[in-house]
């Protein structure tokens, strides 16, 4: 076996301090070896040490320019370790220039356009990434949410059915019949079981395309997850609503929840909805349930983060002590957040904020402390959501590259009618946000 045999034999088994040993035994006696260095790099990498694998992989580079791979690794630790996506960029192009069908380069070339806003771009390397490996389920997923991005519905739907390709996407629960709902004819007058799937803001937003399954199917079940059970059973009693730990009924027909939009053959002019498709028993107590005179903005619901496990929560998520920064004095705050990060616990605790976080059993004792709201003002997550699908005025902040459903420019949605954007102009910059919220917040209280 030679050196670099057993070089990939113990990066493969994760004892990377045995390859950077190995390579370095290497360079001791040809200090300029390319190989060498790029093995060092990748398992500095994998143990963190960001600044040390930059250095390596560079070193690769002047030995060896013309070797596509290394180009491809340094964007990569680029990318991972300051965002720097001009730079990553650069590196990704002369990936491709040296390997035109190099299958992830192109890909991440493509999410560097996604995220620039480049939408054309993006599908050209996206195009590029699945031509040359008709395997890559991450470049057909991602062509999927360019389409969804440009608001190209049908052609996005169809391409969206690719994520039941990626694991991770399905729940453990979920079953896996989901060919079989790709139109009308597959449930039609028969008994349908759909299954939510992903997160609860995509369970909230696509909740409305029930009633519509109901139309076509004799009878529905809606499985769901546990803290949108009471919820929904309120707003849809006539379709018999269980958790997703609950034994599934009897069916004929079964869907994806997000897979209901490519069978009823939705496009844009029917996602709008015409009313609240939300609704609650409303029986919150205490100082929490006085809504304020109408065209009076003096009760306003704040949520700053979300999920931390999302991969895309540090671009949407704020600390709370920065959003306190921003907030005009006079309405009268409520929290919304049912879970509150130990960063944002100090500053919640010392400001004026109402904390409701113990009133919140489940998403339903959310929607009626939403009702009492006269605005709220929110990150995207399934709170949004929720007042949206309740009618109640929403301010969105929204990161620079957003989730697919928002678009890319505009400031309202044809999602939630009573909903407003609030958009990045720049990557991860906060302030001129929130400066708009203040400046528009003042005008109304």
């Amino acid at each position: 076996m030679s050196i670099f045999e057993r070089m990939v034999k113990e990066f493969e088994a994760g004892n990377y301090e045995v390859v950077i040993a190995l390579a370095k035994d290497v360079l001791d006696k040809s200090p300029s070896h390319d190989m060498a260095w790029r093995a060092m790099g990748a398992a500095l990498l994998e143990l963190g040490d960001i600044t040390k694998a930059v250095k390596a992989v560079s070193k690769s580079l002047v030995s060896a320019p013309q070797i596509p791979e290394t180009h491809f690794n340094l964007a990569n630790i680029v990318l991972k370790n300051s965002g720097d996506t001009g730079k990553a960029l650069k590196g990704y192009l002369r990936a491709v220039r040296l390997a035109p069908n190099f299958t992830e380069a192109n890909n991440n070339l493509g999410n560097i356009h996604k995220d620039s806003h480049r939408l054309d771009q993006a599908l050209i390397s996206y195009y590029k990434t699945v031509a040359s490996n008709p395997a890559y389920i991450e470049g057909f997923w991602n062509i999927s949410i360019v389409y969804l991005l440009q608001g190209r519905f049908r052609e996005g739907w169809r391409m969206y059915e690719w994520r039941w390709r990626k694991s991770h996407l399905e729940p453990e629960w979920m079953l896996r019949q989901h060919s079989a709902c790709s139109d009308l004819s597959t449930f039609r007058g028969k008994t349908l079981l759909v299954q939510s799937e992903q997160g609860l803001g995509d369970s909230l937003q696509f909740f409305r395309f029930v009633p519509l399954a109901c139309r076509i199917a004799s009878k529905v079940s809606l499985q769901v997850e546990q803290p949108l059970v009471r919820l929904f059973r309120t707003s849809l009693p006539t379709v018999s609503i269980i958790a997703k730990n609950e034994e599934v009924p009897a069916y004929d027909s079964h869907c994806a929840l997000m897979s209901l939009p490519l069978a009823l053959n939705i496009d844009q002019k029917d996602l709008a909805p015409p009313h609240p498709y939300l609704r609650t028993t409303n029986d919150v107590q205490g100082e929490t349930n006085k809504k304020s005179k109408k065209g009076k903005i003096q009760r306003i619901g704040l949520v700053w983060s979300g999920n931390p496990q999302l991969q895309n929560d540090g671009n949407r998520s704020i600390p709370l002590i920065k959003l306190l920064s921003f907030l005009p004095f006079g309405p009268k705050y409520f929290s919304l957040q049912k879970d509150v990060r130990d960063s944002d616990i100090e500053a919640l605790r010392s400001s004026t904020i109402v904390d409701c976080s113990l009133e919140l059993e489940d998403l339903h004792d959310t929607a009626a402390l939403c009702e009492t709201m006269d605005l709220v003002i929110s990150v995207d997550t399934s709170a949004a959501h929720l007042a949206g699908a309740l009618f109640i005025p929403t301010w969105l902040l929204l990161p620079f590259s957003p989730d697919w459903r928002w678009g890319l420019t505009g400031i309202t949605t044809v999602w939630y009618p009573t909903m407003t954007l609030y958009r990045q102009s720049e990557n991860r910059r906060w302030d001129p946000v929130l400066s708009s919220v203040r400046a528009d917040l003042t005008e109304l209280i």
